[in-house]
């Protein structure tokens, strides 16, 4: 627990280095309010070098807000400020959070660590994002991007398995250990990989969509999988993950859309602020998650931990790497023929993938559930076979949380 408390303190201290150093020197600028008085204050005073009647002007360009919708915006900039800064440091907040989780897990167990308050947090991250996007956006995906839902399963069901087995051959594990790491390949992907997504300007949409598609599937390809790759048979209660798919994932974010139709005033008004709010779930799940790693790595020494530690960082990592490749060398224009007036026929290029699903795509294959490999790994093959899951709680949380803050903030600099 020392050891491994030590490794992630300087994982934090080096992160909390490098994005410090890069924190944009726009946040500290003068709020748009101040802006906006002070090109009122310009204007003003070129009306008075223009017209005759200077107080005719002056009272036409009178600010229309006062005192008290100044300080209400204001506010709202201190809000905008704390979002950006809850979006741009996520993958510290993730560490922390694990830290937390780690070292007071007497405390944090029974507290966030408890099924119910998991489950919470985790329809509050759907609801969010069900926020986030229209019933448009998913019959647009459903509809034209039948190929990015196909080419996700393919890489969450396909190559991660994949990689999974050639991991625990290049660390030489134990049997139980690579049954471990397996599981954490073979599952479907985690609900975080939309709030990633999110944060990354993804298809949040498309994101959603490939979670419930491989969720589902899982039920039957995952225990395939096992049989296949580790001769043994697992059994996967299938009416229990589709009630947990449908009361924790499909109905909260049901519940996001119909706000957004039948509210759109006051949706309009929490959207900026639904990654702050899934950021605050995803560090509970977390904290709760990190605290069943003391006694997973109970029985293990420091080699085994280090090793440990690098495949569930190496497996995401490598997932995500291959996914983004493969996303460019897949995607080669295609010729749609349209027919438009007088008959026509003109040439456009569509790509099979286009910038937000590849974003989507990516983080979809690198986000797996570690919380599920863990309780298959605990109930079928002992407790060394949930040390690689259990660490996976924290290293695919800070590894997706990572990836999405660097996508953001590319994003940022090119506008």
């Amino acid at each position: 627990m020392t050891i491994m408390s030590s490794i992630i303190n300087l994982y934090v201290i080096i992160t909390l280095h490098l994005f410090f150093a890069n924190f944009p020197a726009s946040s500290f600028q003068p709020s748009a309010v101040q802006k906006t008085y002070k090109c009122h204050q310009k204007h003003v005073s070129l009306s008075h070098h223009k017209s005759r009647h200077f107080k005719f002007a002056l009272q036409a360009e009178k600010p229309s807000f006062s005192q008290r919708p100044l300080r209400k915006l204001e506010s709202r900039s201190l809000l905008s400020l704390l979002s950006n800064a809850s979006t741009q440091f996520a993958p510290v907040w993730t560490l922390c959070a694990a830290i937390i989780g780690m070292s007071q897990s007497s405390v944090i167990g029974p507290t966030l660590g408890n099924i119910t308050t998991m489950q919470t947090a985790l329809a509050i991250l759907m609801l969010a994002m069900g926020m986030t996007v229209t019933p448009s956006d998913f019959a647009k995906t459903i509809q034209q991007k039948s190929f990015a839902l196909f080419w996700n399963v393919l890489l969450c069901f396909g190559m991660m398995p994949m990689l999974a087995i050639l991991i625990a051959r290049i660390f030489c594990y134990t049997p139980s250990q690579t049954a471990g790491i397996v599981l954490l390949g073979s599952v479907s992907g985690g609900q975080a990989s939309n709030l990633f997504t999110l944060l990354a300007g993804g298809d949040v949409a498309l994101s959603i969509v490939c979670t419930l598609t491989t969720t589902l599937l899982g039920v039957i390809v995952t225990p395939i999988l096992i049989q296949r790759l580790l001769r043994c048979v697992i059994i996967v209660d299938g009416m229990s993950v589709l009630n947990s798919v449908v009361t924790l994932v499909l109905l909260p974010v049901l519940c996001g859309l119909s706000f957004g139709k039948y509210f759109p005033t006051v949706v309009k008004q929490i959207r900026p602020f639904s990654p702050m709010i899934g950021i605050a779930s995803t560090l509970i799940l977390v904290s709760g998650g990190s605290s069943n790693i003391p006694a997973a790595f109970a029985s293990e020494g420091i080699f085994d931990t280090l090793s440990i530690i690098a495949s569930s960082c190496l497996l995401p990592i490598l997932g995500g790497a291959m996914a983004l490749i493969l996303s460019y060398i897949i995607n080669i224009p295609t010729v749609r023929l349209l027919q438009p007036r007088r008959y026509k026929r003109k040439e456009t290029i569509v790509p099979l993938l286009d910038e937000p699903s590849r974003k989507a795509i990516v983080i979809e294959t690198l986000s797996k559930s570690p919380t599920l490999a863990y309780v298959l790994s605990q109930k079928h093959f002992g407790q060394s076979a949930g040390t690689i899951p259990a660490a996976g709680m924290v290293s695919l949380a800070f590894i997706g949380a990572a990836i999405a803050t660097v996508w953001s903030t590319n994003a940022s600099n090119s506008e």
